[in-house]
């Protein structure tokens, strides 16, 4: 996302086998974004106990470096 920002690239191709399928634009990204994080927001806030915050914060973890980076 970063990259995408920093050289100001609007549209990217969607490749398939080396062949074209389709293009996503810079808002779909931003949308996805904004959305991931509104459901993150979400869940923070229907957790009941303090356990169940930190149950959520190694999820967030793994995803964020799902690799152990």
């Amino acid at each position: 996302m970063l990259m995408v920002l920093r050289c100001s690239i609007k549209h990217l191709p969607i490749m398939k086998d080396r062949w074209p399928v389709g293009v996503i634009e810079l808002t779909d990204i931003v949308r996805y974004e904004s959305q991931n994080s509104l459901l993150l927001v979400n869940s923070i806030f229907q957790q009941p106990l303090v356990e169940d915050l930190e149950a959520l914060s190694h999820q967030v973890k793994r995803q964020l470096c799902p690799h152990g980076q």
